[in-house]
């Protein structure tokens, strides 16, 4: 829920119905939302604007994703499904699950930063690679403008080329 940008939700779901059309790519998209109405002060230009003006808003949290990715982490490498894994994200509350999957499962471990933020938690998991996912890189790497899709087919939107 974004008021300045109704449809990202839409243009999210288009996106993981692209992503689900590649063999390579498992989507584990049970998201959960919660919205809470707010209070906060009022910031111009990175500052707080005396007198400290409260203003109404809408505060939109995704629950549970970390504790999701990290049983889906640990789970896969229960079955054994691959020798190496891969975490995207900068959350270090994954890194006893890394370490986990590492120590007890004998797999590798790497990790892709989206922000160019590293993780000293995940350093001392022993990741065995890491690699900060820069814009440059998402832009050469598209999917197609059009990709079919067992139903309607998704269009890139022009802002993402």
């Amino acid at each position: 829920m974004n008021p300045e940008d109704a449809t990202a939700p839409d243009r999210q779901h288009a996106y993981l119905r692209a992503l689900r059309t590649l063999d390579r790519i498992t989507v584990h998209d049970d998201s959960l939302f919660t919205v809470h109405h707010s209070n906060a002060r009022e910031w111009v230009d990175g500052k707080e604007k005396p007198p400290f003006t409260w203003l109404h808003v809408y505060k939109v949290q995704e629950k549970g994703s970390d504790v999701k990715l990290a049983t889906q982490l640990l789970m896969d490498a229960l079955d054994g499904l691959a020798d190496t894994y891969v975490v995207v994200s900068s959350d270090s509350d994954l890194a006893r699950p890394i370490e986990v999957t590492r120590s007890r499962f004998k797999a590798r471990v790497g990790v892709l930063y989206p922000r160019d933020e590293r993780t000293k938690l995940f350093e001392a998991a022993g990741i065995d690679f890491s690699l900060y996912l820069h814009p440059s890189y998402a832009a050469r790497n598209q999917l197609p403008d059009v990709v079919q899709t067992g139903r309607q087919p998704v269009k890139r939107p022009s802002s993402w080329k």
